[in-house]
């Protein structure tokens, strides 16, 4: 459920890692929907500063369509350092 993921990501944030090109196939892209975005934009920046990398060229597709999203339904979260990153990571591609 969109409502219990902030609980579950609160629980499993601390094994995450950054995904590399070579650890994981990220053909797949994301799909995660805008209710779920809607329901967990604090979240789900996290959840993005924990697994993408510095190197733009490694995120999954869609994932700076994420981030925009995130920033549209709260406005604050642009201010956030995590945003900030990830945000000047895809701008310099």
């Amino acid at each position: 459920s969109n409502k219990n993921f902030s609980q579950i990501f609160n629980c499993v944030s601390r094994y995450l890692t950054r995904i590399n090109r070579d650890d994981f196939d990220l053909s797949i892209g994301f799909n995660i929907n805008n209710q779920m975005i809607e329901e967990n934009p604090k979240s789900l920046l996290s959840l993005l500063d924990i697994i993408l990398s510095n190197d733009v060229s490694t995120w999954p597709y869609g994932a700076n369509n994420i981030l925009d999203k995130i920033g549209e339904v709260d406005n604050t979260l642009k201010s956030d350092k995590k945003y900030i990153k990830l945000s000047r990571n895809w701008s310099s591609k």
